[in-house]
């Protein structure tokens, strides 16, 4: 498990998260190929999972948005925090596709990382994540998950990763 660089009191204080403006959005988390199977396992109803490996969102009953199944809304919290997703892990950073490179990017839409972009613990942070990802067994399990690789806007490309 990635250690959570926000402090879970912004996280939980922040309403920009697992809220998405479309049914198909790039934004939301796209699941490695054992997390499938382990939420499976958990009894997380597969419906929830898309073919293209992506949690499915759902219509919000009271807005024009799209939220993760996995949302609690009224504690704004997640059910499955435990065993989240590594792309939940792993924001408010991405990976990031521009051109033919990869880089570890930051969302800069959170607040947190908005705030702090420039702050040197942020960016030793971020460094050390990157060599934390060229490592097995992730930089394998990347490899076999290049779906988790896409073309973000309006990121912060960090560090160029060797995927």
């Amino acid at each position: 498990m990635i250690r959570q660089l926000v402090p879970e009191s912004v996280c939980l204080a922040c309403r920009g998260c697992c809220r998405f403006g479309e049914p198909d959005s790039c934004w939301s988390p796209a699941l490695l190929s054992e997390e499938v199977e382990m939420l499976v396992r958990k009894n997380i109803p597969p419906l929830l999972i898309t073919k293209e490996k992506r949690v499915r969102l759902l219509p919000a009953s009271q807005e024009a948005l799209y939220l993760c199944p996995f949302l609690e809304g009224a504690k704004n919290a997640c059910k499955i925090y435990a065993f989240r997703p590594f792309e939940c892990q792993l924001y408010p950073f991405l990976l990031n596709r521009a051109g033919k490179d990869v880089y570890l990017a930051l969302d800069t839409q959170c607040p947190y990382a908005e705030e702090h972009a420039h702050d040197a613990a942020l960016r030793e942070y971020a460094r050390a994540l990157a060599g934390l990802l060229m490592q097995a067994p992730l930089i394998g399990s990347l490899r076999t998950n290049l779906h988790l690789i896409q073309a973000y806007p309006g990121v912060l490309d960090l560090h160029q990763l060797k995927i």
